[in-house]
């Protein structure tokens, strides 16, 4: 079933025939079990998230937070979300960018992309996601407001 027929010839694209990702914009990462945004990410932030006022019809932001491997499974899916909710925020406030078009997800420490031994590594894990992908490619659990249950801590 292809949701997304004007898909190029040849791109590659997900199980709904969608381009899966059109941007990545940046990756900001966060000091340990904390979901403020650190002074040293903010220009980062503010610089690849200026451009999304260049959204095009049916592209949305999806915010995905991460974790080290450090405390329990269920604190760090929640401290995930929190990552994203604090990131969506600072663009939505800060930034003036529309909050319908900004999902956020939390995936906890599931998926890592440095080793969660070493202090750099974990370091890395620590961080959000920004992409500008297609609607149809919104991934399950992906919602506009955070869940009541991971804003406690």
């Amino acid at each position: 079933d292809d949701q997304c027929p004007t898909t190029p010839v040849g791109a590659p694209v997900n199980s709904h025939g969608c381009e899966p990702v059109l941007a990545v914009l940046t990756n900001i990462v966060f000091d340990s079990n904390s979901h403020a945004i650190r002074a040293d990410q903010v220009s980062i932030l503010k610089h690849d998230a200026g451009t999304l006022s260049d959204l095009k019809d049916g592209q949305i932001v999806l915010i995905t937070g991460h974790t080290d491997y450090q405390g329990s499974q269920a604190m760090n899916e929640r401290l995930s979300w929190r990552r994203a909710n604090s990131t969506k925020s600072f663009i939505v406030k800060e930034l003036e960018h529309s909050a319908e078009r900004v999902y956020i997800i939390g995936k906890g420490e599931l998926e890592p992309i440095a080793d969660n031994k070493t202090a750099e590594g974990r370091q890395q894990n620590r961080r959000i996601e920004l992409k500008v992908i297609a609607q149809e490619a919104l991934p399950a659990g992906a919602v506009l407001v955070m869940p009541a249950k991971m804003a406690t801590p």
